[in-house]
């Protein structure tokens, strides 16, 4: 089974470098490895990010800044294999890591694979920690850098989805996050690819998992298939651009789920009443919820 990893990046080739590394020493896979990553109008030379990968088969496709959705819709086309996996480019994964996705993908014909998330908060690379640790987590040795770490807020709550209710869940979707999911390229396709129309960042990602996950294909978490994002502060920007995105959501679909994911984000809202509000078809509000968002988080 040959496997896509699908990265979209703008301007930063140190991280990159790092994430490519790691595609590089990839181990015990059952088909074919390519390594698409697209472009999204970078001013700075990418080339420094290419070197010393071995016969890591990488290619480089280039375009003028025309967004997310855009560029994902690029990579998505662009793929060759069965599964893609997509990742961001700014996360450090282990050699087993695109192993266990495809585990999943060999015994389940229709399926999203969800890996977990982690946070790593060394946004200075250039550091004597940072390069320590990444220096010793590629040679193998990992401790330091979990240690360092700890699973990312919405990641923390989302999965728990798996622990509260393994089969027949009304929202996995809430877990298709780019940063570490795979699926079938043919089942992405099939219901339309990312949707365009979102202009700014936030949720075309977990949109089309919306979709995936109404055209009947399920979900599964792969616990060890985890990776360590290389946190930065979030921009103040992404706040207004989430919630253009929000609106653009709403407009699109007109079930329950957008609006109450708009909630659960902004903290209006827990995992367990979204879930509870999509199984009994109106909005569910239950005692003791954490009103705690992503946002808050990051203050």
């Amino acid at each position: 089974m040959d496997i896509s990893v699908v990265l979209n990046t703008r301007d930063r080739p140190e991280r990159l470098g790092l994430v490519l590394r790691c595609l590089a020493r990839q181990r015990e896979l059952p088909g074919g490895l390519e390594v698409l990553v697209v472009d999204d109008g970078s001013t700075r030379d990418l080339s420094p990010s290419l070197e010393s990968l071995g016969a890591l088969d990488v290619r480089l496709i280039r375009q003028p800044p025309l967004g997310y959705a855009v560029a994902r819709n690029v990579g998505l086309g662009a793929a060759a294999g069965e599964v893609v996996l997509w990742l961001d480019d700014d996360i450090l994964f282990d050699p087993l890591f695109v192993a266990e996705h495809l585990a999943v993908h060999v015994e389940h014909e229709h399926s999203v694979v969800v890996g977990d998330r982690y946070n790593t908060y060394l946004a200075d690379l250039d550091s004597p920690r940072s390069r320590s640790l990444v220096t010793a987590a590629l040679a193998g040795d990992w401790a330091g850098l979990r240690r360092q770490s700890r699973r990312d807020f919405y990641a923390r709550v989302t999965l728990r989805l798996f622990e509260l209710d393994s089969g027949g869940q009304p929202a996995p979707w809430l877990n298709f996050v780019t940063r570490n999911v795979s699926f079938r390229r043919d089942d992405a396709k099939a219901v339309g690819g990312f949707d365009e129309g979102f202009q700014q960042w936030g949720i075309d990602d977990i949109e089309l998992g919306l979709r995936l996950h109404q055209a009947g294909v399920g979900y599964h978490y792969r616990p060890r298939a985890r990776v360590y994002h290389l946190e930065t502060p979030l921009h103040p920007g992404k706040y207004q651009a989430l919630q253009e995105s929000l609106r653009y959501f709403r407009g699109k679909h007109r079930g329950l789920e957008p609006g109450l994911f708009e909630d659960f984000v902004l903290g209006r809202l827990s995992i367990e009443e979204l879930c509870a509000s999509l199984r009994s078809g109106h909005r569910q509000e239950l005692p003791d919820r954490d009103s705690l968002t992503f946002f808050q988080t990051q203050r």
